[in-house]
């Protein structure tokens, strides 16, 4: 009998595992002009290797959208990466067009006058399986040192909690994911003011945290032509992780958060990707 149970559950426990979706937010270290070919197969391989449903990407130079990671996708993925008038988008977000359908989509630029690639990418995704709708962001924050220059991601936080708190409330409190690179600590004023206005990191809500940095510093371009990439060499701990993955809503469930420390990942950029594996409750 418990024999008979088990193969009857069976189907319902692959399909609790099977229903579980990843989304990846990943700063590609892209702001320079040009696409090295030595940092773009590496990224591409990172890409497929974990096959995230959804992607928030960060440091997308335009000439990066001409790159084989978008053209080469376009059969499994659909990028959103929409300008705003003369500015183009350096976050875009990217969905793999079998599981979700795009409903609305929209561009926030914080500060043109100051730097026109921070801003805000979001999508509204609704979920062909279940009809689940969610609101998918990517985002980047301003990044320079000292406390003048927090105060202005002070800014970022609160027109990011205005910009979805807005959304929420027009697309029936829709649950919202925003990933990205914050350019400060999860413990730190910017991210307080987000946290104080209901949202949660995903290392919070999930015991399941690699532990380690998400920010490792440039990869460096030996003699052989490529780049070499290494973990911190000091406080490789997720405290000094400046990429987060920031939830609000009660339908999501975090299962596991993950800094990938692959070494072509760490050859690509100066930033390791992260993801999360959550459920629907």
């Amino acid at each position: 009998m418990k024999k008979m149970l088990l193969l009857l559950c069976l189907p319902l426990l692959l399909l609790g595992e099977d229903a579980t979706i990843r989304m990846m937010s990943w700063n590609i270290w892209g702001n320079a002009q040009k696409v090295p070919a030595e940092r773009e197969q590496p990224i591409i391989d990172v890409v497929k290797r974990y096959s995230p449903d959804i992607i928030l990407l960060q440091e997308v130079h335009p000439d990066w959208h001409k790159s084989r990671l978008f053209t080469e996708s376009t059969e499994e993925y659909e990028t959103v990466m929409a300008p705003l008038g003369k500015f183009p988008c350096h976050v875009p977000v990217m969905f793999k067009k079998a599981n979700w359908t795009m409903l609305d989509h929209g561009l926030h630029l914080f500060h043109t006058s100051l730097d026109r690639s921070k801003g805000i990418t979001w999508v509204l995704l609704q979920e062909k399986a279940t009809g689940k709708k969610i609101i998918a962001a990517s985002t980047h924050f301003w990044w320079k040192g000292g406390p003048e220059n927090n105060y202005i991601r002070t800014i970022n936080a609160k027109e990011t909690n205005d910009l979805l708190t807005a959304l929420q409330k027009k697309y029936d409190n829709a649950p919202v994911v925003i990933g990205g690179d914050y350019n400060c600590w999860l413990v730190s004023q910017p991210m307080n003011l987000l946290k104080a206005n209901g949202f949660r990191s995903a290392v919070e809500m999930t015991t399941d945290v690699t532990q380690a940095s998400s920010h490792h510093g440039n990869p460096v371009k030996g003699e052989d032509g490529k780049f070499h990439g290494n973990r911190r060499a000091k406080d490789d701990i997720p405290k000094t992780s400046i990429d987060h993955i920031m939830v609000r809503g009660d339908q999501i469930d975090a299962k596991r958060f993950v800094v990938v420390l692959d070494q072509d990942a760490l050859d690509a950029s100066d930033h390791s990707p992260i993801f999360m594996d959550f459920a629907w409750k």
